[in-house]
């Protein structure tokens, strides 16, 4: 492919680069960048569970290996879902806080909770060999635990 455009950068609307991908002979490299990666919407656990070649390089950016088109729809469609959520008004509803627990918010959808004038958080448990994502009304994040390995409450829809 001498000559011809190879890699792509995909720019948010304040320049920051998220997300680029390498055309290669057989495949595309997606990679998730820095500001992707800190932005804490998206998780590596995620992507290791929906994807077959998943790596974290020195840089700490994420990639991923594209071998067809039905494994590229899904990636967008998951870049697309993580993209909707947003922060809450405060500290510990913002996108990437983690709590005492280790388990991290991953912002809401402006979908109710289950508690009086709640919204309903998406989680994701930080703690190694578990991963499971949850939901939490905003006024239980500061302390939430997971569900699955803490012993937390049962997650509610989010």
């Amino acid at each position: 492919m001498k000559g011809a455009v190879r890699d792509f950068r995909l720019h948010d609307a304040s320049g920051s680069q998220l997300f680029s991908l390498i055309v290669n002979r057989d495949s595309l490299l997606f990679y998730f960048r820095p500001p992707a990666v800190r932005s804490g919407r998206f998780s590596l656990r995620d992507l290791e569970r929906s994807f077959e070649e998943v790596r974290e390089n020195n840089s700490g950016e994420w990639t991923v290996r594209i071998t067809n088109l039905e494994s590229a729809r899904r990636l967008w469609a998951y870049i697309v879902a993580m993209s909707e959520f947003l922060s809450g008004d405060g500290d510990t509803t913002q996108i990437g806080y983690v709590n005492s627990n280790n388990q991290r918010c991953q912002g809401h959808r402006g979908y109710p909770g289950n508690d009086h004038l709640q919204k309903a958080y998406r989680m994701e448990c930080l703690n190694e060999d578990c991963g499971n994502t949850y939901g939490a009304n905003g006024s239980d994040v500061f302390q939430r635990k997971c569900p699955r390995c803490q012993g937390g409450a049962p997650g509610i829809e989010f």
